[in-house]
């Protein structure tokens, strides 16, 4: 009999992680700190592993086992502390743990602010780094005090607690970059990782202007930079991550529009040129097709929030 393979779990929001741990609901809909005591990881039972769709940060105490990440397993040898970005596929494999926290915060968290770009610079996110982070006492007592008090305000609801959250949330990831850098000094992308060249050559695109040059990215494109055929690539994505190549793409759109509406003030058509679209009302309706609102209604919340 042929064994049944189950696509992953996908997590899409900071609300849904706590449905699925079995936690009550968040105190804030976009960011969330929780301790993992007992909890156990839901992809043990039934699923072949989670796909987020929002950063986080895992503390893990008495780990052991493996974690699948990206082509290869996530070390836990040397460290208990690992990071997750949006669409990174990590799977358990007898995997478990007796303590320690959670930290998740959502993409739009951060819209409007400078980290919605300077997260994506932090090593400890990207694919390629495999280790988890071993942890000093000193490095536990900083990332314990700085838990501590994006606790505090995350429970907090004056006109200050949210850039004291962003805050707060920068210097922690501050902190754990150089811890990152202490352990794997020498560390370098791997080479071989189809998944960290994928992602570097989808952010090369959008970030070098090339969308406003060609066009849309396409699977054709981004597998050529690969020296990989368009079929083989898109159903390496699929296997890994549960998501194939085109649905990458739209995924990197809609994070890409999101940061330009929210930390510039270029029309919407403009917007929609530098990344690739010919028409704007093209641009208009993959917006509200993904986000589940148009473009200008996006960036007015936005100020509605501020």
């Amino acid at each position: 009999m042929k064994k049944t393979v189950h696509p992953p779990l996908h997590v899409n929001s900071v609300a849904e992680l706590h449905q699925v741990f079995a936690l009550p609901p968040p105190a804030q809909p976009l960011i969330s700190l929780f301790e993992l005591g007992d909890i156990s990881c839901p992809a043990s039972a039934g699923v072949s592993g989670l796909v987020f769709g929002f950063y986080s940060i895992w503390l893990k105490q008495g780990a052991a086992g493996e974690l699948g990440y990206g082509q290869g397993t996530y070390d836990f040898s040397r460290g208990t502390l690992l990071f997750l970005a949006p669409g990174q596929l990590l799977a358990t494999q007898g995997h478990h743990h007796t303590g320690g926290w959670a930290l998740a915060f959502h993409p739009a968290l951060l819209h409007g602010h400078a980290l919605a770009e300077r997260v994506k610079q932090y090593a400890p996110f990207s694919y390629a780094s495999r280790q988890a982070l071993h942890l000093t006492a000193a490095e536990e007592t900083v990332l314990a005090f700085l838990r501590q008090q994006l606790v505090q305000e995350c429970t907090t609801t004056d006109r200050f607690s949210p850039a004291l959250i962003l805050g707060y949330l920068e210097v922690l990831l501050q902190y754990t970059s150089r811890f990152h850098q202490r352990q794997v000094p020498g560390e370098q992308p791997v080479a071989s990782s189809v998944l960290t060249a994928f992602e570097r050559e989808l952010t090369a695109y959008f970030t070098t202007g090339l969308g406003s040059q060609h066009g849309l990215p396409t699977v054709q494109y981004l597998a050529g930079q690969l020296h990989l055929s368009p079929t083989y690539l898109s159903d390496l994505l699929r296997d890994l991550t549960g998501r194939n190549a085109q649905q990458h793409i739209q995924q990197a759109l809609l994070a890409r529009a999101q940061d330009l509406l929210s930390t510039t003030t270029l029309p919407v058509g403009e917007i929609a040129f530098l990344l690739g679209y010919a028409h704007a009302q093209s641009f208009s309706k993959m917006f509200h097709q993904q986000a589940g609102c148009s473009p200008q209604a996006f960036r007015r919340s936005l100020s509605q929030a501020a």
